[in-house]
């Protein structure tokens, strides 16, 4: 009942506000495998056949991570990373972020984010409400053991990976 719930609160936050997906900010982030693995937590696929083949890989490839923020308007930044993130670690890239906004994304934009920890610990929290107050979308407001999909996770880690992988070395 929470997740439709959910989904009427930002029915009706769409309605009231039509140009607000201009200024909502979703964040993902995504591994790029250096030999080519593509960790299909971050590739959603709807199709009518399953896609998955099967891959030999070693238990530990090298990899990098790659950290944005999307809109209807635009890509904002690209930080690379190649350590699990911990809750320091999410401030800077949060504060690198919020360097790069416009006014009006600032004055009233929504910030999405997913429930990683480090995303939604105090800390992180009360820095991210400085600059959105009320206008988060996070683990407080997404229902309980939802996806919580984003439109990284559609579009923009699909269409990279497949950019990135389309030739091997």
């Amino acid at each position: 009942m929470k997740i439709v719930a959910h989904c009427r609160w930002f029915q009706t936050l769409l309605k009231e506000n039509p140009g607000i997906l201009d200024y909502t900010l979703f964040s993902d982030e995504a591994w790029f495998h250096l030999l080519g693995y593509v960790n299909s937590q971050n590739s959603h696929i709807w199709a009518s056949e399953n896609p998955n083949t099967i891959h030999e890989e070693p238990h530990h490839s090298e990899k990098i991570g790659v950290w944005c923020w999307m809109s209807r308007r635009r890509i904002i930044g690209t930080i690379f990373f190649d350590a699990t993130i911990t809750t320091a670690a999410y401030m800077e890239i949060f504060n690198t972020f919020v360097n790069q906004l416009d006014d009006e994304e600032l004055s009233v934009g929504y910030f999405q984010q997913d429930g990683a920890t480090s995303h939604t610990s105090p800390a992180s929290v009360a820095e991210i409400q400085s600059f959105f107050r009320d206008r988060v979308i996070s683990k407080r407001i997404w229902p309980p053991c939802s996806h919580n999909p984003t439109p990284p996770d559609y579009f923009l880690w699909r269409y990279l990976k497949g950019r990135v992988y389309q030739s091997k070395p």
